[in-house]
């Protein structure tokens, strides 16, 4: 996390490398639930999740004035409505990392970027999120997620018109290119 935020602030390395230790704390965790000799030694955890929430609140994802120790503020007292409010944020973000991954391992970095438009345009606005890509950084916005989709499909409709218009004025060019190549005599007697 250290050497990814020396990095030119590396968002997404500081992602991959908090990502990679909630697994190995994950791995640890099943190790010492199926072994009859080792416990769970609590103080690691612990460090852990407190790390995490450390630098999540670094990168601004949970506000410094939350209250919050360790883990996500939450309004909801029932551990299944923090997990029904999450869960779509949290596959959308799996879903993300594992394309990004995927494409980075067979060294596509094209597809690289387009996971990271696709995850801003199409998969962040359904869940009520605006990612703005701004000169050397990005932001985020929370905005009603009808008005975003709407937007989203108000610029697909423009895309294709577009597309549409550039296709007949290649038609169009094409037809007077033809006519331009008729003889002028049997033009005229068409």
């Amino acid at each position: 996390v250290d050497k990814a935020f020396r990095d030119d602030f590396d968002t997404p390395g500081v992602l991959t490398a908090l990502s990679d230790l909630i697994k190995d704390m994950n791995k640890y965790l099943e190790a010492v639930e199926i072994s009859d000799t080792h416990k769970v030694i609590a103080l690691v955890v612990r460090r852990a999740g407190l790390f995490v929430t450390k630098i999540l609140k670094v990168l601004g994802l949970i506000p410094d004035n939350s209250g919050v120790e360790m883990g996500f503020p939450f309004d909801g007292t029932d551990d299944v409505n923090r997990e029904e409010a999450l869960a779509p944020i949290l596959d959308v973000l799996m879903s993300f990392r594992s394309t990004v991954r995927d494409a980075a391992r067979a060294k596509d970095m094209k597809g690289v970027l387009t996971a990271c438009d696709e995850f801003r345009d199409d998969d962040l606005p359904p869940l009520g999120i605006r990612l703005e890509d701004k000169t050397g950084t990005s932001v985020w916005k929370l905005e009603d997620a009808a008005k975003l989709v709407l937007e989203r499909e108000q610029a697909i409709a423009q895309k294709l018109q577009k597309e549409e218009e550039k296709r007949k004025a290649v038609e169009i060019a094409k037809l007077k290119e033809e006519a331009a190549k008729i003889n002028p005599i049997e033009y005229m007697t068409q």
